[in-house]
């Protein structure tokens, strides 16, 4: 598991073909954490990639909000 987190998914880690088609699925969303289905199309392989929350960026903060900046 650890070979697959540190070269970032993207190949199947049972056969681990780079030429592999791997098919992602829809995301569970579960407690703090996510969970997204993978199929490695070479071997039949299927397994799910987990994701847990790290923290978040601000995309925009509505003015008189705390916080906020008004030009």
């Amino acid at each position: 598991p650890e070979e697959y987190r540190d070269a970032e998914g993207g190949q199947c880690p049972n056969c681990g073909d780079p030429q592999t088609m791997v098919e992602y699925r829809g995301i569970d969303f579960e407690g703090g954490g996510m969970y997204q289905r993978a199929d490695c199309s070479a071997c039949g392989f299927s397994w799910f990639d987990a994701y847990s929350l790290t923290g978040y960026v601000v995309l925009e903060v509505p003015s008189g909000e705390p916080g906020s900046t008004e030009v």
